[in-house]
């Protein structure tokens, strides 16, 4: 069942029911003319309620499932917090192992023979509802671990049975003047553990619109444990291991925290708000409109931000509850929150999948200081 109805301008409600799961999305696209609110009305019908019609839901059974792997009720935490882990074996006994993830793999601690249980998934919707697994332990961060990445390496009592929950690990107090926000609402939107994301399989129920943070990662967001940091083309939590590398390389200290860090007004207003640079990294796509209200706030109060990342900006996420994150479905373009009114540069279909080297038409900017480059050298390495 579907109920569907449109504001004369600027809204769209779309509610789905079936099998007791019921979800309303509301897309506010803030269009100003007939034809953005009959694109915006199409885009509704094709992408929410059409699919919805023809397809029942099909779990998809995770490769890892049977293996071992978990997730956690925290991705971003402090020094000595304590999380709750979930996590799903075959194996009788399994070990952790906590490493840091940088310009070199450190591991800062390890737990031993931890008593391995065998769940299954419980929802029928595991993608958008979780995996509903019962807790396995408490792992509490060492208290003296500085900020940045961590991976909690999950590691059965066979070959091949070893996946990873990612750890943002954020500061205490601010001593650096550079805060990196990793990417995570894409590493979660690119996440399709338990058959959908927001790319796949959003052919079935309840669509590709709403994600749940209580499952496990796939493959896909690609386990970055190799010792070393090559090069590879990657957008998610690998790819951003080149900027953290960079960081350390040059001395430069840092500071990670969460697109959800960034949306928390308590933790923008004590923590994000004192930094003088704030960087985004790699792929940072999805934002809520808290987001941007603070990283506006952010620029307005003399904080400088550094933009590495591509197509960013670019959709509306909302925080539905602390593990369910919803693709709201708007551009924010089509919201007259241009992304090039905040960050100078937007998204350009027309470069989607290019490649291309970089061509010096400008050396006396102050960005190729000290570079020795001159107009025309073509950099292949950018």
């Amino acid at each position: 069942m579907f109920y569907f109805w449109a504001h004369p301008f600027d809204i769209v409600h779309v509610t789905l029911e079936k099998d007791g799961f019921r979800a309303t999305y509301t897309l506010r696209h803030r269009v100003k003319n007939q034809w953005g609110r009959i694109r915006n009305i199409y885009h509704s019908l094709i992408m929410l309620v059409f699919p919805m019609l023809l397809h029942d839901e099909c779990i998809e059974i995770p490769s890892t499932l049977g293996k071992t792997c978990g997730y956690s009720d925290k991705l971003s935490l402090l020094p000595g917090e304590e999380s709750t882990l979930y996590i799903s074996t075959a194996a009788e006994k399994f070990s952790v192992e906590l490493v840091k993830v940088g310009e070199k793999l450190n591991k800062v601690h390890e737990i031993t023979d931890i008593n391995g249980v065998y769940q299954n998934i419980e929802t029928k919707f595991p993608s958008a509802l979780g995996c509903g697994w019962k807790p396995t332990m408490k792992y509490k961060m060492p208290d003296d671990l500085s900020s940045g990445c961590y991976i909690l390496l999950l590691i059965g009592n066979k070959n091949n049975d070893t996946s990873f929950i990612p750890f943002i690990v954020r500061p205490s107090k601010v001593d650096n003047d550079i805060a990196v926000v990793a990417s995570s609402n894409t590493w979660h939107a690119y996440n399709s553990w338990g058959g959908q994301n927001y790319y796949i399989n959003y052919t079935s129920f309840p669509s590709k619109y709403i994600i749940s943070t209580e499952r496990p990662f796939d493959l896909y967001v690609r386990n970055p444990v190799n010792e070393t940091c090559e090069t590879s083309r990657d957008h998610l939590l690998v790819g951003e291991r080149f900027i953290w590398s960079w960081l350390e390389r040059e001395g430069i200290g840092y500071d990670l925290y969460s697109d959800a860090d960034l949306h928390s007004k308590e933790i923008f207003k004590s923590m994000l708000s004192n930094y003088k640079v704030i960087i985004i990294s790699t792929h940072n796509e999805y934002w809520s409109l808290e987001m941007v209200d603070h990283l506006k706030q952010f620029v307005k109060n003399g904080g400088n931000v550094l933009s590495l990342s591509g197509n960013t900006l670019y959709k509306e996420v909302e925080y539905k509850s602390r593990s369910q994150i919803v693709l709201d479905g708007a551009l924010f373009r089509f919201q007259d929150l241009y992304e090039e009114s905040i960050l100078g540069v937007a998204h350009d279909v027309r470069g989607f999948t290019t490649w291309a080297p970089y061509k010096v038409v400008k050396d006396d900017h102050w960005a190729f200081e000290g570079t020795d480059l001159k107009n025309g050298e073509i950099n292949e390495n950018a």
